[in-house]
């Protein structure tokens, strides 16, 4: 699974959804997406949100990703659970190393200038207040850590574990995540 987050979180650097709103109201297409990040990196984030179910193939397990992406600057971040459906209403522990029967886990990734930086939950959780097939709302708070650099939409990220010592961030948040399209022919591996 490390080396499908770490794919798919660089296929989603490049995705273009909607653009940023500037306020907490939802969009046209009735989402939202707002995150506050703090620690080695300060920022503040509010855009749309989108989620995607995508099959399994073989052992690959399916999932669940609720998405938001500025093009414009840069930034992306990723909820998911290893499932092929929506999770209930209820709270969900975030962490690269997750136990129980469905994994989840966070990724925020951010451009500045050609430079890409990639920073992997380490621990934290998400809770969802309302789950359907065409809506989903919560909220989210975890502690990342870098684990990938790279220039443009090129990540690499190491198949090593996550570095304590590396820099971290805090990111908090909440969504209204709409049926999204487009993801699934970015999800190859």
């Amino acid at each position: 699974m490390q080396t499908s987050l770490r794919l798919l979180a660089a296929a989603l650097a490049a995705l273009p959804l909607a653009a940023c709103r500037a306020d907490d109201t939802l969009a046209p297409d009735g989402s939202m997406f707002v995150a506050t990040v703090q620690g080695s990196v300060q920022d503040s984030y509010r855009g749309t949100g989108q989620f995607h179910l995508l099959p399994g193939e073989g052992s690959r397990p399916g999932l669940f990703a609720i998405t938001s992406h500025d093009p414009d600057g840069g930034r992306t971040f990723l909820l998911f659970h290893e499932g092929t459906e929506a999770p209930l209403p209820g709270i969900y522990p975030l962490a690269s190393s997750a136990a129980g029967p469905v994994r989840f886990g966070a990724v925020y990734t951010r451009g500045q200038g050609d430079a890409m930086e990639g920073f992997t939950a380490t621990s934290g959780e998400m809770q969802i207040t309302v789950s359907t097939s065409t809506r989903v709302k919560g909220s989210f708070r975890f502690r990342g850590a870098r684990n990938c650099v790279g220039i443009g939409s090129q990540l690499s990220c190491p198949p090593n574990p996550l570095d304590p010592a590396a820099p971290s961030v805090e990111v908090t948040g909440s969504f209204v995540a709409v049926m999204g399209g487009g993801l699934p022919t970015l999800y190859p591996f």
